[in-house]
């Protein structure tokens, strides 16, 4: 099941980023022919006419992109920054100890490969972890394989980096 998210704008310094960027990309190239549309117009167009009907177009065309653009982009930062966003909360609860969640991403976003890594990551934790709980469940003291069993659960856990 995947969760539908309403708010469009969710890590907005990302976002603004990432739209402003777009836009003045689209702005300096609209610029440029812009430029090459008035050095057009000099050479082959009506002289002495500061506002000339192409002239204007290629404004209006530019002022109709930089619209288009601006929500483009606004709708690629958002299937970015959105799973951006659910991957960061997910991985806040899974450090206060709490991997009953799964991390769940609408179709379409971006890092779905990592959300199922993620998922996959918590899985296994939980396994392990509740092999662990199983075996101290008991007050009783461990048994000689109980204490194998633990040490192997344990063992999974690399926690030091090896010297090389």
């Amino acid at each position: 099941m995947h969760e539908k998210r309403k708010q469009v704008i969710i890590k907005s310094e990302f976002q603004y980023k990432f739209i402003l960027n777009t836009l003045l990309i689209t702005l300096i190239t609209l610029n440029v022919i812009i430029m090459a549309a008035f050095l057009l117009e000099g050479k082959f167009g009506a002289m002495g006419l500061p506002f000339s009907v192409f002239n204007m177009s290629v404004v209006a065309m530019e002022l109709v992109a930089v619209v288009v653009v601006f929500f483009i982009g606004r709708s690629i930062s958002f299937r970015i920054a959105g799973p951006v966003y659910a991957i960061e909360r997910t991985l806040n609860i899974m450090n206060e100890g709490d991997l009953t969640q799964t991390l769940r991403l609408r179709a379409g976003d971006q890092f779905v490969e990592a959300s199922d890594v993620i998922n996959r990551v918590i899985g296994n934790y939980r396994e392990r972890l509740a092999s662990v709980q199983g075996i101290l469940a008991s007050n009783d003291p461990l048994t000689p394989e109980q204490l194998a069993a633990l040490r192997e659960q344990l063992s999974w856990f690399v926690t030091e980096k090896a010297d090389t």
